[in-house]
């Protein structure tokens, strides 16, 4: 009998018209990391569904930090395989469609040096603090074209560095410290197809490539709830963000500073035994660094699409600042209240105008919202919730500005 780097599971393939030769080249040639039956007959499945060829390249098997719930429910956070499809992928259905006319080079940004403190895992010790310095494109932009009515037009989309770059305990992962201009080229690239032919699917393994996921078992895809943000396992981990050398060099202004401040080396904080610090959290959003917010924003914002608050409030829980949990779980109780509302697409109507106008738009709707539930008009809890996230749609502006 033949033997397999990794066996032959001899139903579950045959029940998938998987050879033995097949399987085989999947294992040495296709596969050649992957660490599991599962993964390949996942990445078969995948190619199957969506019409690829799996012999091709159209899949990508991509080991994944995930946050796995055993069947007793308790959860872990563990190296999953998950099945991504790739850029050959996109590229396949785009000129599958026949209205595929062409791409440019990609267009880089300027290069610069970004600074990433974390930590490094030591095999079950404990781990080492580390600081890395990697050079790449501020952005990477791409046009891609498509015939529509057999008119030619552009399609173009940036991604910038800072706002991709997967990060695992501070730290960037694999290609993305030794070729962050393949990767940042292999992002827009995919970004831009999306864009210009929505049926290019979903991300691709590039952008995939060490995110965090959160998966409930049952899953094996799971969903990332933020795409650039990556877990802080253990109270060890650190959560500062990419630093410029030329930011480095310059004064730091009022909003630098603030950032420093909340952002401090999470491994010169007491640490309670819940984890939490003993020293003050941010009680503002004014005083939440930019970055911060951001996150939160993203993250509300996929929340409210899908439905998953409380998966969402946990993974800030991991990933955010422990110093902003308080502010940021308050913020996405908020949304989710206002969300649950029988008043909600009024609210967020309300809302969505104060945010276009600014300024002193979002007091007034503060107060004409407390009015409307005054007035009975709407819930009196759902008035309060708007008001939360009226003082942080503010105070993302004030940065923003």
């Amino acid at each position: 009998m033949e033997a397999y780097r990794i066996a032959y599971p001899t139903q579950r393939a045959e029940a998938r018209s998987i050879s033995k030769q097949q399987w085989g080249v999947l294992v040495d040639v296709t596969f050649p990391r992957a660490e599991s039956a599962d993964g390949i007959l996942r990445a078969w499945d995948l190619a199957e569904t969506r019409g690829l060829d799996v012999f091709a390249g159209h899949v990508a098997i991509v080991a994944q930090f995930a946050k796995v719930k055993n069947k007793e429910g308790k959860e872990r956070w563990d190296t999953t395989e998950t099945c991504w499809t790739t850029i050959k992928a996109a590229l396949f259905l785009a000129h599958k469609t026949g209205r595929f006319a062409g791409m440019d080079s990609v267009i880089f940004g300027p290069l610069r040096e970004w600074t990433f403190s974390g930590y490094e895992r030591d095999n079950g010790g404990v781990n080492q603090k580390k600081s890395i310095v990697v050079q790449a494109p501020e952005f990477a932009t791409v046009t891609v074209y498509r015939l529509v009515e057999n008119v030619r037009c552009a399609f173009t989309d940036t991604v910038f560095f800072d706002e991709i770059v997967p990060l695992k305990q501070g730290l960037p992962t694999g290609n993305w410290i030794k070729k962050p201009r393949l990767m940042l080229g292999k992002c827009s690239r995919a970004s831009a197809l999306r864009l210009a032919f929505p049926d290019c699917l979903d991300i691709t393994d590039g952008e995939a490539e060490g995110q965090t996921i959160i998966m409930d078992g049952s899953a094996p895809n799971g969903g990332i709830i933020d795409q650039q943000s990556a877990e802080r396992e253990d109270h060890q981990s650190s959560s500062s963000r990419a630093v410029t050398k030329d930011e480095t060099q310059s004064s730091p202004s009022i909003d630098q500073t603030k950032f420093e401040a909340s952002h401090q080396d999470v491994s010169s904080q007491p640490i309670q035994a819940d984890g939490t610090f003993r020293g003050d959290s941010i009680d503002s959003f004014d005083d939440m660094p930019e970055a911060s917010l951001a996150f939160l924003e993203r993250n509300a914002q996929a929340a409210r699409q899908q439905g998953m608050f409380e998966a969402t409030i946990d993974y800030i829980r991991q990933s955010l600042d422990m110093s902003c949990h308080q502010l940021g779980i308050k913020f996405l109780n908020a949304t989710k209240t206002v969300s649950g509302s029988r008043h909600s697409a009024q609210i967020w109507d309300y809302i969505a105008k104060a945010g276009q106008s600014r300024g002193e738009a979002f007091d007034y709707a503060k107060k004409s919202l407390m009015d409307a539930a005054s007035n009975q008009q709407i819930e009196g809890e759902a008035a309060e919730a708007a008001s939360v996230v009226l003082d942080f749609m503010k105070a993302r502006a004030n940065k923003a500005a």
